[in-house]
């Protein structure tokens, strides 16, 4: 389903697909969201978006997924953004991610934050 944005005083057969925003536009609106809710929503939208993402994917912080995403970003996402992924963070609770490490060929740390402490 795509999205579609309607200005008011327009014809309605002028309509705009979100994909279709200039890249300056869709960053303002990244600001507003963490690095997961990025990729959950904009991955395989269109190529450029998807080409977009994938090379700012640096960090990833696997505490931040709501478990209702965890298989869809292990299966899904996490392997399109591997090359790019420089550091992953987890908690005491990363057991509930089956990660092959080997994909991440360009991975430099690992954190692992103590929820105890």
């Amino acid at each position: 389903s795509t999205a579609y944005l309607y200005s008011f005083g327009m014809d309605c057969k002028n309509k705009s697909k979100f994909e279709d925003l200039p890249d300056e536009l869709l960053l303002l609106i990244c600001r507003y969201l963490n690095i997961i809710e990025i990729l959950n929503g904009f991955s395989c939208l269109n190529n450029r978006l998807s080409k977009t993402i994938n090379e700012f994917s640096v960090k990833i912080d696997l505490n931040i997924i709501p478990s209702k995403l965890i298989n869809r970003f292990q299966n899904e996402i996490l392997p399109n953004i591997s090359s790019n992924v420089r550091s992953l963070i987890f908690n005491d609770n990363f057991e509930r991610f089956s990660i092959k490490f080997e994909m991440f060929n360009n991975l430099e740390s690992i954190h692992f934050l103590n929820s105890f402490s």
